[in-house]
């Protein structure tokens, strides 16, 4: 298993993007092609996180247009988690469990 990249989830967190999972992820939604800088920032900084169907947890950021980048990922122990995949969405908020949310920028 080969790590393309480490981010830190909000919960300071390393999560792992798995060279794998970031083929995965560009062949069926090839659009993220440019935006792994974002898929970090989206973990590290989200405006929020539901809670998935299977424990995992969706990390969302606002990017441009009425879009939200989500990324799906799951942490593991304090020390280590991955990423699972990232897609588009312009429904938000998810209709999932909000686990966080970021305070509004004054």
């Amino acid at each position: 298993m080969t790590i393309h990249s480490i981010f830190e989830s909000v919960s300071h967190v390393p999560i792992r993007l798995t060279a794998e999972r970031l083929a995965h992820i560009l062949m069926s939604r090839p659009e993220l092609g440019d935006q792994l800088r974002e898929i970090g920032r989206t973990l590290s900084d989200p405006l929020s996180i539901f809670e998935g169907t299977n424990g995992e947890k969706l990390a969302c950021r606002y990017v441009t247009d009425g879009k939200y980048l989500v990324v799906v990922y799951r942490e593991i122990l304090d020390s280590d988690g991955f990423v699972i995949t990232a897609y588009f969405t312009r429904r938000y908020p998810l209709r999932k469990c909000l686990l966080w949310q970021s305070l509004p920028q004054n």
